[in-house]
């Protein structure tokens, strides 16, 4: 490699022959100290320079064998060895390290080996060597324990004398002089003599960092700029001059899809690379090194127009800045050359961006497309930015120079104190990727990737892995899972160029498959739920510094999610905890991250805290629980909490039944629980989140809720009673505990809505019975039941006119101008509270949509499927329609028609409808109108009037526990069947009993229909073909025997009021298929008997 310098000589720094004058651009130089152009070190191709770190007045140079080399100023040991001698020579003291890295202070050195150890020596008069000392310098490299022995670093960086280093966990430390707080700790101090967390950073994915002379820079790996240090310039960005002793964020106004991703520093002034090529600089501007033409200073980043958006390597000098680009082959320069340090020829400042005259070749394409070739994907997101790269210098790629005329291409320009060097690339060797400052390099931390998790595992199972690769893979994935930092780098998506509230950067199925692949292998799945048990989730804190910090907060749950439930549910406890401290701000921008996720994602998440609920049941049933687990109880159910709203609130991303804990009933007093929500709403009650109990669940929390009203109303109507007697001796208006409707059966409807409307609102709340008149039957629920069968038969007869029929679905709507009176609809609705209330099933076919109404939930199109499909249809292919030709195809205007009573009529769905058109642009407005009217506006009147009465009798805090679909099947009941429960409910009567013969002939040919049978028969013996909420082992069912089965003469016979089936003594079970299947086949409508 060719190494090049220019600059400030004054102490041999520039490694240069000390017998030569002659530059490479064969010009003569005006002094023995400097150099203005380009000139050839002592490092020959053969010593092969490879990275160059550049102090004040010294500069160390290592090679490709990873060596050390130092030259120029040893006033306080800086060069790493004995002596006043500033030229070149290896450092002696480390011989047995391979050196990666270097990074200078104005006095002082780093370097850092490839085992991830640094090594500090020189000044140490504000303890920026690290090793903990009070002495003024060091000679011989020591190493900085506190950051070598448990860390892997992979990133330094020198200021003056303040030093900042990056582990390959993502931890950030500092050391040094910190008068101006530019060690980011909170505070300012003269020194920290051994390096320092800086915790305000913990969970960054910091990807970068920079120093200048008293300020610091972190760079995260989306492109978050973090500043601290001195200001007096203006050098952090801010905006203003006040120096910040902590990480601040530095606001950028960047174009549309730039993202910064590298920096550069000065002494007082700095320099930001974006992700297009586009640099930025700010601070200090007196000697032009900002390059805007002028030397003012600047407060906050400001663009240098005049190189445009070409810029792939930048560096900064104490007061000068170079950049070069790799599309057209020019390196630029400006700021202070009172050195000749930007190789112009002269020593006049500038303060503009100037080329300096090239002597290499600049990349062809060809060249480009051999190193494409030969990069290899170490990382999938620097890949694909790669390749993206290559694209557009194959589109804008200006070749400059000639092939033969310069024998080497440009690597890397880098600049410190008051000289410059580059390093280039001899043509004798095949073409090397130079310096790319402008994408995204995540190789300094231990972070997550699909291919990395696929190359681990393939290696990890070929038979010739050895046992050192096997530790490193441990290793690895050990650091990885065990902190936040490394995991918010982990599992980027190819296109992450920003994280902000709408974006969280991260490919999820790359998460899920790259787990996949790991729990593949027994020993890497330990490492993982070792490491994030034992570190990652205690780490969790409750103010990240930004949204990148959490990233995790995704990830996390899908590791969970492959845990065991005994091991993880302590973890989710933890987990849940750690969300529900987050400071709002942050736990806003991650429940709009969530909402984001896949629905897939969204049911792991809630599968983990359902598991981890269910773990901290104690064994014993219904044991009383620790306050500590009610805690826990309270963190997890919050979580599951979010996931709901963040489902109801995208159209029901996951169904409703997916948020149910199967059993509670079984592990918890649920009258209790209801009971310790109505009297202390803000203490903890599984009932505060009633959308993990099951729907069953809330029948019986329904039931109870209208057991405590009716305890209620019947101790107050013996109160009254008993008021009256004392009183007056007497009761004037005796006050019954039911509520009782004395019904003519040929009047059935009339005298129903006499009856209520008779009615006081607290007499709805009151157990019901029944009375018909001339009948001596008491209600024991057969009466009570026989009253709803009917009533709603004849209640829904189209001779009433109330509703439409809609043929395709079986539903019933609201008819719009319908004749009845708003009472009729209120009688419905009050008939249906009382069927809830009273635990009786009506089959009353309403969609979903009105009990969507009726909980105040929003309808929307879907759900117009299930009371018109065609016209759901129509609507829907409308929406999906993008064709040029929409007005073509969908000749329509702003109204509607609709035939009340055979006469049509058309209606404006809003103002001036008859005059304007659908089209593509107002489309979406007309199907909400349309429903608007369809589903609220045409049928207010009559739904109004609904419910009302439903709300009359069905006001409880328990009615807000259900989903609209839970609603309905309270209502309705239930299509969830086990007929296997069936037969263990049944109870027999007389002389069956259930090893009966003809009991067993039953069953065989019960079990032998098919399911539609089945349902039929139900309808038969029920009255409906549906099933109570809780289930058929919650059923009533008698079987009892009757004669007229010996010759078959007899079919079955079912009291619907009763569930009880009358079953003849057939013979044999060929009769009793027969006859079986004739009584369902023949029977029509409710059946009543």
């Amino acid at each position: 490699m060719g190494l090049y310098s220019w600059g400030d000589d004054s102490c041999g720094q520039l490694a240069l022959q000390r017998d030569s004058h002659q530059n490479l651009m064969n010009d003569v130089d005006l002094d023995d100290n400097n150099r203005t152009t380009p000139t050839q070190t002592q490092f020959d191709i053969s010593q092969r320079a490879w990275k160059v770190a550049c102090g004040w007045a010294h500069t160390i140079i290592i090679t490709e064998d990873k060596k050390a080399f130092s030259c120029g100023s040893n006033e306080f040991g800086q060069l790493g060895r004995l002596g006043d001698e500033n030229t070149i020579a290896q450092i002696p003291y480390l011989d047995s390290e391979q050196i990666v890295s270097a990074a200078c202070g104005s006095s002082h050195t780093l370097l850092l080996s490839e085992k991830g150890q640094v090594f500090s020596f020189g000044s140490n008069i504000n303890g920026q060597l690290g090793v903990g000392s009070e002495n003024e310098s060091y000679v011989k490299p020591l190493l900085v324990e506190k950051i070598s022995i448990n860390h892997e670093v992979t990133l330094i960086s020198c200021g003056k004398d303040h030093c900042l280093a990056l582990c390959s966990d993502g931890q950030l430390y500092g050391w040094g002089n910190n008068e101006f707080g530019q060690l980011g700790f909170g505070k300012k101090s003269k020194k920290e003599t051994k390096p320092q967390l800086i915790t305000v950073l913990q969970g960054c994915p910091i990807v970068h960092i920079a120093t200048g002379g008293f300020h610091s820079f972190a760079l995260t790996v989306s492109g978050l700029v973090f500043a601290w240090g001195k200001n007096s310039y203006g050098q952090l960005g801010l905006g203003n001059v006040e120096d910040k002793c902590y990480p601040t964020k530095v606001k950028l106004s960047l174009p549309q899809g730039q993202s910064v991703r590298y920096i550069a520093c000065g002494e007082e002034h700095s320099v930001l690379l974006s992700s297009t090529g586009n640099i930025f600089t700010f601070g200090c501007g007196s000697s032009g090194q900002l390059g805007h033409n002028s030397f003012s200073d600047e407060h906050i980043p400001k663009m240098v127009v005049e190189l445009g958006s070409s810029i792939t390597n930048i560096s900064c000098g104490r007061k000068h800045t170079l950049c070069y680009s790799i599309t057209n082959g020019s390196l630029y320069a400006f700021g202070l050359n009172v050195k000749g340090q930007l190789g112009l020829g002269h020593f006049n400042k500038q303060n503009s961006p100037m080329k300096i005259k090239s002597f290499w070749r600049n990349f062809s394409k060809t060249d480009f497309l051999n190193i494409s070739s030969t990069v290899g994907q170490k990382d999938d997101v620097y890949f694909t930015e790669l390749e993206n790269f290559f694209e557009n210098i194959a589109q804008n790629h200006v070749e400059i120079g000639s092939a033969n005329t310069f024998d080497n291409t440009f690597m890397e320009v880098i600049a410190g104190g008051l000289s410059t060097f580059i390093v280039t690339c001899p043509l004798i060797e095949k073409p090397r990727l130079p310096t790319l400052n402008h994408l995204i390099e995540r190789s300094c931390l231990c972070h997550l990737t699909k291919q990395k998790a696929n190359q681990m595992v393939e290696r990890w199972q070929t038979t010739n892995a050895t046992f050192d690769e096997k530790s490193r893979i441990r290793r690895y994935l050990a650091i990885a899972f065990s902190n936040q930092s490394t995991l918010n780098a982990s599992f980027l998506a190819q296109n992450c160029t920003s994280t902000s509230r709408s974006e969280h950067g991260l490919h999820p199925m790359g998460i899920h498959v790259s787990l996949e692949k790991l729990w593949q292998v027994t020993e890497l799945l330990e490492v993982v739920k070792t490491s994030v048990s034992s570190s990652l989730i205690s780490s969790l804190h409750n103010n990240p510094a930004d949204l990148e910090c959490l990233r995790v907060y995704i990830i996390i749950p899908e590791i969970l999610h492959k845990m065991a439930p005994e091991e993880m549910a302590p973890l989710g406890v933890s987990f849940a905890v750690a969300f529900g401290g987050l400071q709002l701000p942050a736990k806003k921008a991650l429940i709009g991250w969530w909402k984001l996720l896949p629905a897939t994602f969204l049911e792991r998440i809630v599968q983990c805290f359902k598991w981890s609920i269910l773990e901290l049941f104690p064994t014993e049933r219904r044991a009383p629980f620790i306050q500590n687990t009610l805690a826990s109880f309270d963190a997890c159910l919050k979580v599951l909490k979010v996931i709901h709203e963040l489902s109801e609130e995208g159209d029901e991303v996951l169904s409703h039944a997916s948020f149910y804990i199967p059993g509670l009933m079984d592990k918890i007093d649920i009258r209790k629980d209801f009971l310790s929500y109505i009297e202390n709403p803000d203490g903890f009650a599984f009932s505060n989140f009633p959308f993990v109990f099951e729907v069953k669940e809330k029948a019986f929390m329904m039931e109870y809720d209208a057991e405590l009203q009716m305890r209620f109303m019947v101790g107050r109507a013996h109160m009254m009673n008993l008021n009256s007697i004392a009183s007056s001796g007497f009761i004037d208006f005796p006050q019954s505990p039911y509520l009782v409707l004395s019904i003519r059966r040929h009047h059935l409807v009339q005298d129903t809505l006499n009856n209520i409307l008779s009615q006081n609102l607290m007499d709805f709340k009151k157990p019901l019975k029944i009375k018909f008149v001339d009948e001596m039957a008491e209600d024991a629920g057969g009466v009570k039941k026989e009253f709803f069968l009917l009533l709603m038969r004849d209640l829904l007869d189209p001779k009433y006119g109330m509703f439409d029929f809609f043929t395709e679905t079986g539903c019933i709507w609201f008819k719009h101008g319908s004749f009845e009176g708003p009472e009729m609809f209120m009688l419905i609705g009050v008939i249906c509270g009382l069927a809830i209330y009273n635990s009786i099933i009506v089959d009353v076919p309403f969609p979903v949509c009105l009990y969507k109404k009726i909980l105040g939930r929003k309808t929307a199109l879907d759900d117009y499927r299930y009371i018109d499909p065609g016209i759901y249809r129509g609507l829907q292919d409308m929406l999906d329609y993008t064709e040029s030709d929409f007005g073509d195809i969908y000749d329509m205007n702003f109204q509607v028609m609709e035939s009340i009573y055979g006469e049509s009529q058309v209606i404006d769905l809003k103002a001036g409808g008859k005059d304007i058109l659908v089209t593509q642009e107002n489309k979406d407005e007309y199907v909400d109108l349309f429903l608007q009217h369809k589903l609220h506006k045409s049928v207010s009147r009559e739904f109004e009037a609904f419910k009302d009465g439903f709300l009359k009798v069905c006001d409880g805090k328990a009615l807000h526990f259900l989903h609209p679909q839970e609603l309905m099947e309270l209502v309705v009941g239930s299509q969830e069947y086990d007929f296997n429960e069936l037969e263990k409910v049944a109870e027999y009567q007389g002389e069956y009993y259930r090893r009966h013969p003809i009991i067993e002939n039953f069953w065989k040919v019960f079990h032998e229909l098919t399911f539609p049978l089945k349902k039929k028969f139900l309808a038969f013996l029920t009255g409906t073909s549906k099933v109570s909420v809780l289930g058929m082992k919650h059923m009533k069912f008698i079987i009892q025997p009757v004669s007229g089965g010996e010759d078959g003469s007899h079919l079955p016979v079912a009291h619907t009021c009763f569930n009880l089936l009358d079953l003849p003594r057939y013979p044999d079970l060929d009769t009793m298929r027969k006859k079986l299947h004739q009584a369902i086949e023949n029977s029509e409508g409710f059946g009543i008997i």
